[in-house]
């Protein structure tokens, strides 16, 4: 295992390493689970196992519409590097990631 995994994997703060997956006009549709740590598991009660090789719209049905649409603003940040605080009520996951 390398320094830089051994540090992720033992983090206190949630994290998920994804694949992002563009629409035929190269937006941000969807995103593919590659990594997780165990705190992203504590964080959202989603277990590594069921996640890894998914795509978020599969794990977390709704994720993509109404209020808790969060596909467009990480897609933002994964695409151009720019910074964006995103607090906001997660329906699927019924847990509230607001400070």
């Amino acid at each position: 295992m390398k320094l830089s995994e051994s540090i992720l994997n033992s983090s206190p703060f949630g994290f998920a390493y994804h694949q992002v997956v563009l629409d035929s006009e190269n937006r941000p549709a969807d995103y593919k689970f590659l990594k997780v740590n165990e705190a992203f598991e504590k964080l959202t009660g989603l277990k590594r196992e069921e996640v890894i090789g998914r795509r978020t719209t599969d794990v977390l049905p709704g994720i993509d519409s109404g209020e808790g649409e969060w596909i467009k603003p990480f897609g933002e940040v994964a695409l151009t590097g720019s910074e964006k605080v995103l607090e906001q009520y997660s329906e699927p996951l019924e847990k509230d990631y607001r400070k």
